[in-house]
Protein backbone atom coordinates (compact mmCIF):
# COMPACT_ATOMS: atom_id res chain seq x y z
CA UNK A 1 0.00 0.00 0.00
CA UNK A 2 1.50 3.30 -0.87
CA UNK A 3 1.43 5.90 1.82
CA UNK A 4 3.12 8.26 -0.03
CA UNK A 5 0.01 10.38 -0.98
CA UNK A 6 1.24 14.33 -2.00
CA UNK A 7 -2.51 15.15 -2.71
CA UNK A 8 -2.97 18.34 -4.83
CA UNK A 9 -1.02 21.83 -4.61
CA UNK A 10 -1.40 25.19 -6.11
CA UNK A 11 1.42 24.67 -8.64
CA UNK A 12 -0.15 21.15 -10.01
CA UNK A 13 -3.60 22.66 -10.21
CA UNK A 14 -1.98 25.78 -12.41
CA UNK A 15 -0.37 22.87 -14.31
CA UNK A 16 -3.32 20.92 -15.26
CA UNK A 17 -5.08 23.96 -16.19
CA UNK A 18 -2.29 25.25 -18.61
CA UNK A 19 -2.46 21.66 -20.11
CA UNK A 20 -6.12 21.70 -20.33
CA UNK A 21 -6.16 25.25 -21.55
CA UNK A 22 -3.83 23.93 -24.16
CA UNK A 23 -5.28 20.77 -25.43
CA UNK A 24 -8.22 22.29 -25.51
CA UNK A 25 -7.18 24.75 -28.12
CA UNK A 26 -5.24 22.02 -30.34
CA UNK A 27 -8.41 20.20 -30.55
CA UNK A 28 -11.06 22.66 -31.36
CA UNK A 29 -8.35 24.43 -34.36
CA UNK A 30 -7.82 21.23 -35.11
CA UNK A 31 -11.62 20.22 -35.72
CA UNK A 32 -11.91 23.64 -37.46
CA UNK A 33 -8.95 22.81 -39.80
CA UNK A 34 -10.35 19.16 -40.89
CA UNK A 35 -14.14 20.51 -41.58
CA UNK A 36 -13.31 23.57 -43.31
CA UNK A 37 -14.66 26.09 -40.78
CA UNK A 38 -13.44 29.92 -41.44
CA UNK A 39 -12.74 30.86 -37.67
CA UNK A 40 -13.25 34.54 -39.09
CA UNK A 41 -16.39 33.81 -39.53
CA UNK A 42 -17.34 31.68 -36.15
CA UNK A 43 -18.98 33.20 -33.50
CA UNK A 44 -17.20 34.62 -30.39
CA UNK A 45 -19.32 33.86 -28.20
CA UNK A 46 -19.94 30.23 -29.45
CA UNK A 47 -15.84 29.51 -29.72
CA UNK A 48 -15.71 30.83 -25.88
CA UNK A 49 -18.30 28.36 -24.93
CA UNK A 50 -16.56 25.51 -26.51
CA UNK A 51 -13.55 26.32 -24.95
CA UNK A 52 -14.30 26.94 -21.78
CA UNK A 53 -16.77 23.63 -21.61
CA UNK A 54 -13.38 21.73 -23.05
CA UNK A 55 -10.87 23.08 -20.74
CA UNK A 56 -13.07 22.87 -17.58
CA UNK A 57 -14.03 18.71 -18.54
CA UNK A 58 -10.37 18.32 -19.16
CA UNK A 59 -8.83 20.18 -16.28
CA UNK A 60 -11.81 17.93 -14.34
CA UNK A 61 -10.50 14.58 -15.57
CA UNK A 62 -6.77 16.00 -15.10
CA UNK A 63 -7.26 16.63 -11.51
CA UNK A 64 -9.43 13.66 -10.62
CA UNK A 65 -6.70 11.35 -12.15
CA UNK A 66 -3.97 13.15 -9.87
CA UNK A 67 -5.91 13.27 -6.63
Amino acid sequence: MNTNHQGLDRGKIIACGVVAIAGSLTVIFLLFLFTGVDIRSFDRASFVSILSISSGFSWGILLCRNC
